[in-house]
């Protein structure tokens, strides 16, 4: 069997550990730990306030530029729609400029219509002055009291005549040598006709008769002594010349003046070889001679016509008068017709300029308008850059402030980048007419970034100072540097340099 064993119970020793206290050195060096981490905690917390806050700045600058960007856009959407307004009227404008076009030919029409109608009131003034109605109405009323005249005259040729009939019938009681004066006498009877027919030319007529009288007057004398008949016919053919020269200007008498100088030629010849003619020939030739007083009378009765002709002539200067007055009352209708054409084209020459003034005056606008809407879009656009230029410059100085290594030339480079966007933002508030600077805080926030980074990279004041100073300027950094921050940095004696060199109080 098996057999337990008994095993006596032995109670189990409590080992008590002894702590030793720690040496006061070791705890001395704990406290100095603690105390340097929480001051590089406190720094570091100071560090991040001051970031939190130049962030809290950067967002509100952030924000007042998003606010003027949108009041940009929205301004941009107003002047669209400005310009398409201004697009249609401009295509009204058109079609309104091509309407006056088309009416340019109608104007041109009008144009031609009335110069024609001035080139005949020309005409019609032309003839005024040519004519002149009472000029002719002179002359009507001269040419009648000449014919009265003329009347006169041939009813005392007709009582000459009469006289030289007596004379010839003495005469016929003596002659005796006229075979064929009869034939002549029919020819000169024929003559007398023809010289009767053209009584409108009674000036040389009467001449012609006078003359004819002197002739008959001086063959009655010579009717006494026929022996001295041949040289009474060569007188009576020299004063036949002397007629015929006179009425020279009378080419329908000419023909008749020839045919009695040749027929009182022929008489001439014929009276040589006839001295010796009958009584009976003679009374023939009285007979004749009452023939022609008979046609004479005629003639006279045509010269009492002639009153009726002065009656004629005065109702022919009725009708001249009754002519110039429908002449004078048609040209008074067309010169009102054209004084009313020439009020129509002045009014349409004015409208017309009227139009035009318009027409500039809205193209004046127009490119006005033009000329704002694409100023304010070059000048958003620019300051659509300016911003997005800052941001940039904004991200690449945040970025080389948190990276922890740098030199000269990384900060040599930032103040270049600041001074060139300080530069960005004066070009754009000069070309657009508005202070548009670069705000004051981004300034600032830019020279404390250069400044924490030089104290990061460990870089001298002396260097960082001259950089600044050289990129952008004394007055700037007099107004943008934080003595504050210098003297945190850098100790009193940066801050008495700076103080000194840039006049600070």
């Amino acid at each position: 069997m098996a057999t337990k064993k008994k095993t006596s119970a032995q109670p189990k020793k409590v080992v008590k550990k002894v702590s030793k206290e720690p040496a006061p050195s070791a705890v001395l060096k704990k406290v100095a730990s603690v105390s340097d981490s929480n001051k590089a905690l406190q720094k570091e917390i100071k560090v991040m306030t001051k970031i939190f806050g130049e962030n809290q700045k950067v967002l509100l600058s952030m924000k007042g530029m998003i606010d003027t960007l949108t009041s940009t856009l929205e301004h941009i959407q107003k002047q669209s729609k400005q310009i398409n307004i201004i697009e249609e009227d401009t295509q009204k404008l058109y079609a309104g400029l091509n309407q006056v076009r088309t009416q340019s030919n109608l104007v041109n029409k009008i144009n031609d219509q009335t110069a024609k109608l001035q080139d005949e009131i020309n005409k019609i003034s032309e003839i005024q002055k040519t004519t002149k109605p009472q000029e002719l109405s002179q002359q009507v009323q001269d040419s009648m009291n000449s014919i009265k005249n003329n009347s006169q005259m041939i009813i005392k040729i007709a009582q000459r005549i009469d006289e030289v009939r007596d004379d010839l019938r003495k005469v016929s009681g003596k002659a005796d040598s006229f075979l064929e004066i009869s034939s002549e006498m029919n020819k000169l009877k024929n003559n007398l006709d023809e010289i009767s027919d053209k009584t409108a030319k009674l000036d040389t007529g009467n001449q012609i008769i006078q003359s004819l009288k002197q002739e008959f007057e001086r063959i009655a004398d010579s009717a006494i002594s026929t022996t001295d008949l041949n040289s009474e016919l060569e007188a009576i053919k020299v004063t036949i010349d002397s007629i015929s020269s006179k009425a020279s200007k009378i080419d329908s008498l000419g023909g008749i003046i020839d045919g009695l100088k040749q027929q009182f030629e022929t008489i001439s010849s014929n009276a040589k070889s006839a001295e010796n003619l009958s009584l009976q020939t003679i009374r023939d030739l009285g007979g004749k001679i009452d023939r022609i007083e008979t046609e004479v009378g005629g003639l006279s009765k045509r010269a009492d016509s002639t009153a009726f002709v002065g009656e004629g002539l005065k109702s022919v200067q009725e009708d001249i008068s009754n002519f110039k007055q429908t002449v004078f009352d048609k040209t008074n209708s067309i010169e009102q017709k054209i004084s009313s054409a020439s009020d129509i084209l002045k009014r349409q020459d004015a409208s017309t300029v009227e139009f035009h003034k318009k027409s500039d005056k809205l193209f004046e606008e127009i490119q006005s308008i033009k000329s704002a809407t694409n100023k304010s879009t070059s000048d958003s656009s620019k300051e659509m850059m300016a911003l997005l230029k800052l941001s940039e410059y904004q991200s690449n100085v945040r970025m080389n402030t948190e990276s922890k290594y740098g030199e000269l030339k990384d900060i040599e480079k930032m103040a270049a980048q600041t001074a060139d966007i300080v530069n960005l933002f004066d070009r754009i508030s000069i070309e657009s007419g508005e202070k548009i600077p670069l705000p004051q805080e981004v300034r600032q926030w830019a020279v404390s970034k250069i400044l924490d980074c030089a104290d990061k990279w460990e870089v001298r004041f002396s260097d960082v100072y001259s950089i600044l100073t050289n990129s952008i300027g004394r007055d700037m950094l007099k107004e943008t540097i934080r003595v504050q921050q210098v003297r945190d940095i850098y100790g009193i004696r940066a801050v008495d340099e700076i103080r000194k060199d840039l006049n600070i109080p």
